[in-house]
């Protein structure tokens, strides 16, 4: 008898918490009738909706239980709003140049609210904006190959480079298939296509690259072939910034260059790499499988060091840390400031940022 009521009891609370989830007449208290009226219209009919309507079911229905800052929840709330009413093609997410390196643990903080923001806005149906990659002088009326494009691709290689496996036919330039330049051509337009993924990383990655760019480093952070995995690299250092004939064939030069090297996360993700390249999903991520797509018989400086930005965070310690470095221009670090050891004794000590002054 007793187990019996224990289950009528449970099976209660289980239809009360389902219930008090799906119940939104709360609402009608922070809501005018018209703005509760249109938020379930759209809950129950998911049909179009104005962007007041779309944050409010942002902010009180997809992120209600997510325990995120109330600032940070009205900005992420705004920005999607935009996206799905009002066609918006900028970044969503707020901006992180916390550095791994100087602050770990204030980093590390930033990313599990990054991954719980993520994993929310996928479940949303975002809009897919029109945005085209196109080579027309590529690509002939009718699908052919333009033969002339090869030559004029050679001529705007850089003088330092010597492309071995390209010669000469009926005075033009170009690529035998070793040279892989065709591959190279038909990953940039598959771009052109959307994926789920490559569109959460374009509303995600935070990069001073045109539309046009952004959505072919979002699209390339998801193929998995070890040519587009070194062409994601390259372009995420921000220095390729459209598909004109001196992009591009810098673009396949460095492309080569990282695909032949012996890189490591670490040196893609060097210290202050934040200032200099995007920063996306596969930062979060990691993705350290893909770098055994790499040949590793040579050795290719990939970024180098600069001065961290004096941003702020909510670990003293790490805030005095970046303060210093800021301070001094430093652009390196040596690993055991971070330790528990110098982290404990700058915290009993009188003065964090004297005792890093007499240290760092």
């Amino acid at each position: 008898m007793d187990a019996i009521k224990i289950g009528c009891l449970m099976k209660t609370y289980a239809n009360y918490i389902a219930d008090s989830r799906n119940d939104f007449s709360y609402l009608s208290y922070y809501l005018t009738n018209d703005e509760y009226h249109n938020l379930l219209c759209y809950i129950n009919l998911r049909n179009r909706a104005p962007r007041k309507t779309m944050f409010n079911y942002l902010r009180y229905v997809l992120f209600k239980e997510t325990r995120i800052n109330e600032t940070l929840k009205r900005h992420i709330c705004n920005k999607l709003s935009k996206i799905v009413a009002d066609n918006y093609t900028g970044t969503a997410f707020p901006e992180n140049k916390i550095d791994p390196i100087v602050a770990p643990l204030s980093n590390k903080e930033k990313i599990c609210v990054d991954c719980i923001l993520l994993k929310k806005t996928k479940s949303l149906e975002l809009p897919y904006p029109s945005i085209k990659i196109r080579i027309k002088e590529y690509i002939k009326d009718g699908g052919r190959i333009n033969y002339t494009y090869y030559d004029s691709i050679y001529k705007a290689k850089r003088t330092n480079y010597i492309w071995a496996k390209w010669y000469v036919r009926d005075n033009l330039h170009v690529p035998a298939t070793e040279a892989r330049f065709d591959e190279f051509m038909q990953i940039i337009l598959s771009c052109d296509e959307w994926s789920k993924d490559g569109l959460i990383s374009f509303y995600y990655n935070q990069t001073t690259l045109n539309e046009e760019m952004r959505k072919i480093l979002a699209e390339l952070e998801h193929k998995n072939s070890p040519l587009a995995f070194c062409m994601f690299l390259s372009l995420k250092r921000q220095n390729i910034n459209s598909l004109d004939l001196k992009d591009i064939a810098k673009w396949y030069e460095t492309s080569f260059d990282i695909l032949h090297s012996d890189l490591t996360l670490q040196d893609v993700q060097f210290f202050g790499y934040k200032e200099k390249h995007a920063h996306t999903t596969f930062d979060i991520f990691g993705g350290k499988d893909k770098f055994s797509h790499l040949r590793k018989n040579s050795k290719f400086i990939y970024g180098e060091p600069t001065s961290v930005s004096k941003i702020e965070v909510d670990d003293v310690y790490e805030q005095a840390l970046i303060n210093q470095m800021s301070e001094k221009k430093m652009t390196t670090i040596h690993k055991h400031l971070n330790s528990e050891l110098y982290r404990k004794a700058a915290i009993a000590s009188a003065d964090i940022t004297s005792f890093l002054r007499s240290v760092v």
